[in-house]
């Protein structure tokens, strides 16, 4: 058996591209096991894919710490790799005792100093895109890539999503998934985003719309912050349950679902047709299922956004405008 070892400390939209190296692994090598350092971001969802053998929480106090080196310290490890770019994972694995080693780093000064410690020492602007990136990183084991490799739940049994109003359980497919988060809300995110955000009015038009002209279902989900417009939403949809609201449209009905946990959102995920969303995790679920996408993200940051989503499939963007305005341009690709 080859124990490999990898550092992703961060969250689950990082390592989701760092899936698509791993399930090429576990391809490649059917004796491999992996396992993966986690941060409390991850931790949780890291442990549901089937191509992670072990996931190990990252500590977050000083005994627990030692703990976690004298763990790692005293395994003999095939590979050891860090995918975050951060110090910590940085270190431990210059430490790890590893038949072969490679750190990928944000920061050129640090790939200068590793170097002479870790041949296969990487800057990530070094590559054109995340998947250059992994092919490159296969190339230490001789490994190959394949575009399967980017159907990352392939082999997983994702149930349809159940809907459950009283006594009356149904299942619900093919709909329009608009996921309405943070990140649609001026000043919540980053703040250097373009604003985005619309007012109720022109929210509930946005929806009669997509309604009018797909005559598909459409679901909302929200993410985990309490957000007024989605306050504002709900109290004019009709409550089925705490976390489940809809209001018929037309022959459509639009469902709001309040504070979907990640695990459910990638069940709605899988069963819709097409997720509009601002770019982030549930984008990379999306593209690991190969849905169609249309995924907003800043103008100005789409060098950046391109190195990461250069892969994906069914896809279209647009950028973050002011929201009369984007919400035309997405009802244009509908």
């Amino acid at each position: 058996m080859n124990n490999y070892l990898f550092f992703r400390t961060d969250r689950i939209g990082d390592f989701l591209l760092s899936a698509v190296l791993l399930k090429s692994i576990k391809r490649n090598d059917i004796k491999s096991f992996i396992t993966i350092v986690a941060s409390e971001k991850n931790y949780e969802y890291i442990q549901t894919l089937k191509f992670v053998d072990k996931v190990i929480l990252y500590p977050n106090n000083l005994f627990k710490k030692i703990q976690f080196f004298l763990q790692i310290l005293k395994t003999n490890y095939f590979s050891c790799g860090v995918l975050d770019g951060k110090k910590r994972s940085i270190y431990a694995c210059i430490l790890v005792k590893a038949q072969n080693k490679f750190i990928i780093t944000t920061k050129k000064l640090f790939k200068k100093l590793i170097s002479p410690f870790i041949n296969n020492t990487f800057y990530t602007d070094d590559f054109d895109n995340k998947i250059d990136e992994t092919k490159n990183i296969l190339k230490i084991f001789d490994f190959s890539f394949d575009v399967k490799d980017l159907d990352l739940f392939e082999s997983e049994n994702i149930n349809e999503i159940k809907f459950s109003f009283g006594n009356d359980i149904f299942k619900l497919k093919n709909f329009l998934l608009l996921h309405f988060d943070e990140k649609w809300i001026f000043d919540t995110y980053i703040k250097k985003f373009t604003r985005i955000e619309p007012n109720y009015n022109e929210l509930n038009k946005f929806l009669y719309e997509i309604i009018k002209k797909t005559k598909n279902d459409l679901v909302i989900t929200s993410g985990n912050l309490d957000l007024q417009l989605i306050h504002n939403l709900k109290n004019n949809f009709t409550k089925k349950t705490e976390q489940i609201y809809f209001k018929k449209i037309e022959n459509n009905i639009v469902y709001l679902l309040i504070k979907t946990n990640f695990f459910d959102l990638k069940k709605i995920i899988f069963n819709s047709k097409l997720i509009i969303s601002c770019h982030g995790a549930p984008t990379h679920v999306a593209a690991g299922m190969n849905k169609r996408i249309i995924d907003i993200f800043n103008s100005d940051d789409e060098k950046w956004y391109k190195k990461w989503n250069s892969h994906f499939r069914n896809y279209e963007f647009i950028h973050r405008s002011q929201f009369k305005i984007l919400s035309l341009k997405i009802l244009s690709k509908l």
